[in-house]
């Protein structure tokens, strides 16, 4: 029921998709659902993206989080670099249906949909495909892996 991207970018051409994608979005917030003001911090690893009009009430209080299955929201993890494990890919992920408490499929907003596509898109005109892989890479992060004599996972 999910639709997820992997990527492989650099942080600057992260940072520059995610002042893109805001200026798409309704707002860009933490696992607390606040939200996030400077995009450019690479300590924040990851980010929720909310499409306008989407649907964020659901809180969950035990985990201190919203329930990503019944919101409307578009997960963005970025690329990690690592010394010794290599390169993870970051992604993008989102539900587009979930089980209610009544066991009934609910269908979440076109909205978000939309929303995902155009940020698929945003994605892959800065990256190709990795041959036998389902992950996108670009020019840039493809460098830098090289450079570094990092692993690609």
């Amino acid at each position: 029921m999910g639709k997820q991207l992997g990527f492989y970018l650099t942080s600057e051409e992260e940072n520059q998709l995610l002042n893109e994608i805001r200026n798409v979005s309704e707002r860009v917030v933490d696992a607390m659902g606040e939200n996030i003001e400077n995009l450019m911090n690479i300590e924040i690893t990851q980010f929720y993206i909310l499409p306008k009009g989407g649907n964020f009430r659901y809180f969950n209080e035990k985990r201190g989080s919203f329930s990503q299955g019944e919101s409307d929201i578009i997960q963005f993890c970025r690329t990690k670099y690592y010394t010794e494990r290599g390169a993870e890919p970051g992604r993008i992920w989102t539900e587009l249906r979930y089980w209610d408490g009544n066991e009934n499929l609910i269908t979440k907003d076109k909205a978000l949909d939309d929303l995902y596509k155009q940020i698929v898109k945003m994605i892959k005109k800065r990256t190709t495909k990795l041959k036998d892989s389902p992950y996108y890479i670009s020019q840039s992060a493809q460098e830098y892996i090289q450079v570094n004599d990092l692993t690609i996972n």
